[in-house]
Formats: structure tokens, C-alpha cells, sequence
């Protein structure tokens, strides 16, 4: 994920000062869209796990 840097601004004292931009909509988009990926994939392994389990006991079941 990329940061964007806002423009450097010279101080009273001759220094300049950088900020960073969490408000970039940009940004934003991108953390909420990584967000939605990571809850897919956790319902995916969830759905694994169970997959895998109900094979599991269906197998024992028939012994």
C-alpha cells in the first residue's frame, strides 16, 4: 500500500514540514477493498474446515 506524502511547506523557521494524507480517497478505497479480501478469504478457510470435518465424521460414521 502506498502512502502519498503531502507537499513540503516551508516553516516560519525555514524548515519544512511533511504530513501524511490517511485521508486520501484513494487510500481509503484501497484499505476498505483489503479489508473485503481479508473476510473472503477467512469465510473461505471457515468453509474449508467444515467441509473437512463433515467428511471426517462421515467417514468414521460408516465404519
Amino acid at each position: 500500500m502506498k502512502i502519498k506524502k503531502s507537499k513540503s511547506v516551508p516553516n516560519g523557521d525555514g524548515a519544512a514540514s511533511k504530513s501524511w494524507s490517511f485521508s486520501d480517497p484513494e487510500s481509503r478505497r484501497k484499505r476498505r477493498v483489503a479489508g473485503y479480501k481479508v473476510y473472503s478469504v477467512k469465510q473461505k478457510m471457515k468453509g474449508s474446515i467444515r467441509k473437512c470435518f463433515k467428511w471426517f465424521k462421515d467417514i468414521i460414521g460408516a465404519s
